[in-house]
């Protein structure tokens, strides 16, 4: 029996069951049973057939098969109690005389070699089996502690399971959960402008609900209305909001938030709303606006949702700074678009110089792939825009990491790839899938187009 300790303490308690059951002075009954039933037959086996002498000249000993097959079995023990009755009945009533050329030890030596060896095979052997027996009882301790853990790690599952279905049940009906918040924000982490105003309203509904509210950007002096979401055609709020006006001085001058708890505030707001904030970037100190929310239910305007207001406030106003920056920084670098994932056309002819000595110096293949959509009637913005993610999209899933793709060019390609080492035969069905995906793409998009491309071969490896 093995007492083991459990990660709570508890003692678990492991036996190793006897091989054969019940026992008497220590020894398996069963492996007496068999030894008992084995020599009985032996030793018929050898009256009736042999004449009694004890398997004489047979070789092996037909004795050994007791003594290995209970020491294998049952171990140490009972292969010495089998080694004693095979000597026993080996030797009770047959002990051979001592012959007249024979020395008292050499006679001693030919009575008792057989004996020995019958014992020094239990010994060995049963040790062997008995290690093993320790071992497979070590281990069925170890296992039953295992259990034992994992029974303690399940009952902390399920009761963690418990407390998280109350935890589910409580805040099932609440609209403030984290995974709507993220999802939320990440409709704002955008690096156009236009896209973090449209993810604006999922993040403000997603956190405070309101029935009415209203997003003004700073121009010089003035704030100006850039969306307003629940407003009604009889609503008569204001549309901007100039430097002289009560709400500019006390948000965007004063940099303070009204709430209309606040008495004060209540009066600053003069009936403009409910809660009013400015759009803080929060890296650098710059306001680039207003966030006002002009009806609110009555439970919903509490301290938590001011502290909710601050915010989003804070939130989108550093994501408008920096997708204002990153518009700013493409307009000076343009090399490249991160919103349409392709490098600029202006570093097309360089990068294509580069590639091209890199290919002759190093000594690689080296293809330009050249595309052009061709549309129903003039294109304009909107369609080239969705042509370009077409692209975009299809050189992502379908291209290698290793190549490039560029804006639209001026010499009639509206894109442009270079594809190293890749030759002019193996861009052929690169080129057909990417085409086809394109046009995909646009089909799914409602823009039919049809897309021209032209392989340029530029450089081979083998020359």
């Amino acid at each position: 029996m093995t007492t083991l300790l459990g990660p709570t303490d508890t003692p678990v308690e492991t036996t190793m069951p006897h091989v054969g059951g019940a026992t008497v002075l220590g020894l398996r009954r069963a492996a007496l049973i068999e030894l008992a039933l084995f020599f009985a037959v032996a030793l018929a086996i050898d009256v009736f057939l042999l004449g009694g002498t004890r398997f004489a000249g047979v070789a092996p000993h037909p004795f050994w098969l007791a003594v290995l097959l209970l020491t294998a079995q049952y171990g140490t023990n009972e292969g010495l109690v089998a080694a004693a009755a095979s000597t026993l009945a080996l030797r009770v009533g047959n002990v051979p005389a001592q012959t007249i050329g024979q020395d008292f030890y050499g006679w001693l030596l030919d009575l008792s070699l057989q004996p020995i060896l019958w014992f020094a095979a239990a010994v060995i052997l049963g040790e062997l089996v008995d290690r093993r027996r320790r071992m497979a009882i070590r281990l069925d301790g170890e296992l039953a502690a295992a259990r034992q853990r994992e029974r303690v790690i399940a009952d902390a599952f399920d009761q963690m399971s418990r407390l998280k279905e109350n935890l589910e049940a409580r805040v099932a009906g609440q609209l403030k959960t984290v995974l709507t918040t993220y999802n939320a924000a990440r409709s704002i982490e955008k690096f156009d402008t236009g896209e973090v105003l449209v993810g604006v309203s999922d993040l403000v509904k997603s956190i405070l609900n309101p029935e009415k509210f209203s997003l003004f950007l700073l121009n010089k002096q003035h704030l100006e209305a850039a969306a307003n979401v629940g407003w009604a055609a009889d609503d008569h709020y204001a549309r901007e909001f100039d430097a002289n006006s009560i709400l500019f001085r006390s948000v965007v001058a004063g940099r303070k938030l009204l709430s209309a708890i606040d008495p004060i505030d209540e009066r600053l707001l003069s009936g403009e709303g409910v809660l009013a904030g400015p759009l803080l970037a929060v890296d650098t100190g710059e306001i680039v606006g207003m966030l006002k929310v002009e009806r609110l239910g009555f439970l919903d305007l509490n301290p938590t949702s001011v502290q909710n207001f601050q915010l989003l406030c804070d939130w989108i106003g550093t994501a408008f700074a920096n997708a204002r920056r990153f518009e700013d920084s493409q307009e000076q670098g343009g090399a490249f678009s991160i919103a349409r994932n392709m490098l600029s056309a202006t570093l097309f002819e360089r990068q294509r110089g580069l590639m091209l000595a890199l290919a002759r110096r190093v000594g690689f293949d080296l293809t330009a792939l050249y595309l052009r959509i061709e549309g129903d009637g003039v294109l304009d913005a909107d369609s080239v825009a969705a042509f370009t993610r077409s692209v975009a999209t299809a050189a992502q899933s379908l291209l290698r990491a290793t190549d490039l793709v560029f804006e639209r060019r001026e010499d009639g390609w509206h894109y442009a790839l270079l594809l190293p080492k890749m030759r002019g035969e193996t861009a052929a069905p690169v080129v057909e899938r990417l085409t086809k995906a394109v046009e995909d793409l646009l089909e799914a998009a409602h823009l039919p187009g049809r897309v021209r491309h032209l392989v340029e071969e530029l450089h081979r490896a083998d020359g």
